[in-house]
């Protein structure tokens, strides 16, 4: 027989979870919108600014929703840049807003979640499936669950997979500092990369065309103890009239089991990124500035379907506004043809290659 005091008490507890569930749901959450429509003036503004790019961004978190959204907002749809990215676990023992999920309920959850919220954006989303370390004091102990060569491995075929210009290494938003797991990540991933550099043949120069020429360019980390370089990220979308990190709000509400969490971790602090490879003492004003050659040449080769694209998305524009829009493309392609040795090694690339022996 239940007490008063019991049935109080359960009362209580029925209260308190229908006050969380009714004040979630009147919570107001990000509109979403398609930002990469068809055709229209929108679409012509995104395949303009596509064909001036062709650089490829490369997200590295520890795992699902530490990634840092707003600049691959930034990145994809003020810089045209194709966007991914990876995750070395899948999250399955971190905290989140599901209280004490099993690890693989959790794990399934973050990574449908993760996926969703990089399509928002375009982009799309990879999982190492390393085993989450929750805690570390040394290396040694994050070195028990992540062996060097497994993860060392993992990371080189993930880059020779997406073929990345420039990897933004997330930091890790449990530790006030750069922690022993990032350490180790940033380890095994200079590893991997020195492994898939591309190496001279015979003494001689690497043949020239699209995959014998890409190399990392460039490795960004978040370092939580540095005072780094910050994206723009507080601009705003000359189309959509809102900034970056308002639409990155939008892919981040995908996280529905993070929707707290990723509060509480970030809470006013904004990523700031540091250069760590390569060792070089430029100065860069942005991640992309000076982004190597290799970047735009490679993405010559699809500039024909590009271009039947921009052609279909301007069936909404008028012919006035639609000049300068492929006037700015043609000068963009006249000027990576013309540049010395450009057209020399666009001709070798498509010349036909003798049979293999």
């Amino acid at each position: 027989m239940k007490t008063p005091f019991r049935s109080l008490r359960s009362l209580f507890w029925i209260s308190a979870v229908l006050l969380t569930i009714i004040f979630a749901a009147c919570q107001k959450h990000p509109a979403t919108q398609n930002y990469f429509p068809e055709n229209g003036p929108q679409a012509l503004h995104q395949i303009s600014l596509d064909l001036q790019s062709g650089v490829r961004v490369l997200s590295l978190a520890l795992r699902p929703g530490y990634e840092d959204l707003a600049a691959l907002a930034y990145l994809r749809l003020a810089q045209g840049a194709t966007i991914a990215s990876a995750y070395v676990s899948n999250g399955e023992a971190g905290e989140s807003d599901l209280g004490t999920p099993y690890p693989d309920q959790l794990a399934g959850a973050l990574r449908l979640e993760a996926d969703a919220a990089l399509a928002y954006l375009n982009g799309e989303a990879h999982f190492l499936s390393q085993p989450e370390v929750v805690a570390a004091r040394d290396s040694l102990a994050v070195r028990r669950s992540w062996h060097s060569d497994s993860l060392s491995a993992r990371l080189a075929g993930l880059l020779l997979k997406y073929k990345p210009d420039i990897i933004l290494v997330a930091r890790d938003w449990a530790a006030p500092e750069q922690s022993w797991q990032t350490k180790v990540l940033l380890s095994d991933l200079l590893n991997a990369v020195q492994k898939i550099q591309p190496k001279p043949t015979n003494g001689s120069a690497v043949a020239i065309n699209s995959d014998s020429l890409w190399q990392v360019g460039r490795i960004w980390v978040d370092d939580p103890s540095k005072s780094g370089m910050s994206v723009p990220v507080d601009d705003k979308h000359p189309e959509w009239k809102k900034s970056f990190k308002a639409i990155a709000d939008e892919a981040g509400a995908k996280y529905a089991s993070l929707r707290y969490q990723r509060k509480a971790w970030q809470g006013t602090q904004q990523p700031s990124y540091t250069l760590l490879h390569p060792q070089t003492g430029a100065t860069l004003q942005t991640l992309t500035e000076n982004c190597p050659d290799f970047a735009s040449f490679r993405y010559l080769r699809s500039m024909a379907g590009r271009m039947t694209q921009l052609a279909s998305a301007a069936r909404e524009k008028s012919r006035k506004e639609l000049g300068p829009a492929l006037l700015t493309a043609i000068d963009y392609v006249s000027k990576q043809v013309e540049q010395p040795g450009r057209a020399h090694a666009l001709r070798l690339e498509n010349e036909p290659r003798p049979a293999a022996e």
